[in-house]
């Protein structure tokens, strides 16, 4: 079999080499992903050995492809499983009792008798107390199931078995191997008079029965409260910003309203017994929850089953309509084809692993704490890249603006002036500064939408004689990578246009936000999303292409530098906010503005600005504070 994904990577001068692994076969290794250092730090012999890495782990990949999947084990194979553990230890130390030669018999063979060393005797005592039969003894007080765990999944695999899927099953098949391994080990330390068929368990005490009465009055921790401890440790630990906590509690919305309420019987699945067959369920059933699910009106009120199969009958309306029929008929209701269209789709193949990849962390959560036995069983159902491109999600390609698209947008009302602020986009002679800014932030010193909007009036600072920008300098400032903090040098054509001014402006008002007056969104708590929506409405209504987004303006900065003769690829990822793709940068330079300043003021981009320097003195400036902005405003109080 080919594999694909197969990647190798040189860090800190040595190679390693990567496979993501079959679907098929990530859940019977028990991982996604495998990887090995190469050993080398030569490029040719690098490829070598990938080569034959490659190659040996198609080979065992075949081969554990005609290896048929393992079963679940019935009682009596159980049973079976109990009984070899406690067989092979006691026959085991008699058969070595037996070849052991007597003091008698080691003369007759002139075997010398010589007394072991100190070394010798710390080696033996050692191993013997790790495996004495007061360690394990002690192992059966503390209930480590854990230490017992590795022999029982080999002698289930020996014959062709699987862990037990149930949870209580499963723990209670270890406890009772942890019982057979201490009786064992008691009797074999004996002075061997033992009885070596006096096997501990009854007949009768199956596994499945002492499962099912030790079960009967305990109360499993749901996948509900393991997914809010979960998710406190993560927000304590600073492991999760308020983005990733609204998009968790999403994922747990779903869970529940596809696992939990699927048929109304509000069935609670205790996360211990969370196996494979139901991360496939939730699985299937995402990718038939519709985009909208939680904000369409016509989705409102429903539960997700509900509004599952609705999406399905609103499909089945827009398949039969005519072709050029511009309004859908659905229940009564009259819906423009576009939009009934969006109703219609579906969670996109990106949202739903971004879902599994959260129950996936919770369940590596729970299985290092040894309240999940096995494998995790939300592993290897992530969308691959190919599958996300042929569902029509290929990563959006972004084209630089062109001079002329720059120029109309420049040009428009919002910028020249506007008739009033709710009316930006006609003609008048109001120019509102709120924002008027955040385009010219990213196309001239290439930030990306948040970091332009959540900048403070003290980021419009001075460093080493240079006017800067601090990007992401505060410490809850958000940043979408570790390099995100950083000086960006003021471009020229951002000083005549009057970014100076506006800041010193904005302190002279005590306005500690630069742009005070964006709302914060509640969904992800972000500044971006209700600016994103404004400018595209703008775009449209200006006749511009979908290509020239807001976050263009940053792929235009980039191309731009990165198109000068004389650039310096170090340079250019200090001014954007990306890795140093050169290892040596990475750990030594310290750039700071005074060495990218000239990158900065090089850029040019084809359009003239000077009809907005006119409008300086007479912008409006409200520095008006949202009421989701407060809390920031006022921080400087705490700070």
């Amino acid at each position: 079999m080919a594999l694909r994904r197969v990647h190798v990577w040189e860090r800190d001068g040595r190679y390693f080499w990567r496979v993501r692994l079959p679907r098929r076969l990530a859940p019977r290794l028990g991982r996604a992903v495998i990887a090995w250092s190469l050993g080398t730090r030569e490029p040719r012999e690098a490829r070598r050995r990938a080569a034959r890495a490659t190659a040996a782990f198609e080979t065992f990949a075949a081969m554990l492809d005609r290896v048929p999947p393992l079963r679940q084990p019935t009682d009596a194979e159980m049973m079976e499983v109990l009984r070899s553990i406690y067989d092979d230890i006691v026959l085991g130390k008699e058969s070595i009792r037996a070849a052991v030669l007597s003091p008698a018999e080691m003369a007759e063979e002139g075997l010398a008798t010589e007394p072991l060393t100190p070394e010798e005797i710390d080696i033996l005592t050692r191993d013997h107390d790790e495996q004495s039969a007061e360690a394990w003894e002690r192992s059966l007080r503390e209930n480590d199931i854990r230490r017992v765990q590795p022999l029982v999944v080999q002698r289930l695999a020996e014959r062709g078995l699987a862990p037990p899927d149930h949870f209580h099953l499963y723990r209670t098949l270890l406890r009772m191997a942890l019982r057979v391994v201490v009786r064992a080990k008691k009797v074999s330390e004996s002075d061997g008079d033992s009885d070596l068929g006096a096997f501990p368990i009854p007949e009768s005490h199956t596994p499945t029965r002492v499962a099912a009465m030790a079960v009967d009055d305990i109360a499993l921790a749901t996948l509900e409260d393991a997914f809010a401890a979960h998710a406190k440790r993560k927000k304590e630990r600073g492991g999760w910003g308020k983005a990733s906590q609204g998009k968790a509690k999403v994922a747990f919305r779903l869970w529940h309203g596809l696992m939990h309420c699927w048929d109304g019987s509000e069935r609670l699945i205790p996360a211990p017994q969370v196996v494979r067959s139901h991360a496939a369920q939730f699985r299937d059933r995402l990718d038939r929850v519709p985009v909208d699910w939680a904000k369409a009106s016509l989705y409102r009120g429903l539960s997700l089953r509900d509004a599952i199969e609705k999406a399905d009958r609103l499909a089945e309306a827009i398949a039969a309509a005519p072709a050029t029929s511009g309004v859908i008929v659905f229940e009564g209701r009259r819906l423009a084809r576009k939009h009934a269209e969006r109703l219609a789709m579906r969670l996109h193949p990106k949202t739903i692993n971004n879902h599994m990849d959260f129950f996936a962390g919770l369940m590596n959560r729970l299985i290092q704490e040894g309240t999940h036995l096995g494998p995790n069983p939300f592993l290897g159902f992530r969308y691959r890249s190919a599958e996300i491109d042929r569902f029509g999600g290929a990563r959006k390609n972004r084209s630089p603006w062109e001079p002329e698209y720059l120029a109309r947008l420049f040009a428009s009302p919002l910028w020249t002036g506007c008739r009033s602020p709710e009316r930006r986009h006609m003609p008048g002679r109001m120019v509102i500064e709120d924002g008027w800014w955040v385009p010219f932030l990213a196309l001239f010193a290439g930030l990306r939408a948040e970091e332009a909007l959540q900048l403070r009036s003290d980021d419009i600072a001075e460093a080493r004689g240079v006017p800067v920008i601090r990007v992401a300098w505060h410490e809850d400032a958000r940043r979408k990578t570790a390099s995100a903090r950083r000086m960006v040098p003021i471009h020229a054509e951002l000083i005549r246009l009057g970014l100076l001014d506006f800041a010193a402006a904005a302190r002279a008002k005590g306005s500690r936000l630069l742009f005070p007056e964006m709302p914060r969104g509640k969904a992800r708590d972000s500044l971006s999303a209700y600016y994103s929506r404004r400018f595209t409405d703008l775009r449209r209504r200006l006749g511009l292409p979908d290509a020239c987004d807001f976050h263009a303006f940053r792929t235009t900065f980039i191309t731009t530098v990165e198109g000068l003769p004389t650039t310096n690829t170090t340079l250019v990822d200090s001014t954007v906010g990306h890795k140093p793709r050169r290892e040596m940068a990475a750990h030594y330079a310290k750039l700071g503005p005074q060495h990218t300043r000239a990158l900065v003021d090089s850029v040019d981009f084809g359009i003239d600005l000077s009809h907005l320097y006119a409008s300086r003195q007479k912008r409006i400036r409200p520095f008006q504070i949202h009421p989701s902005r407060r809390a920031e405003q006022e921080g400087e109080a705490a700070e």
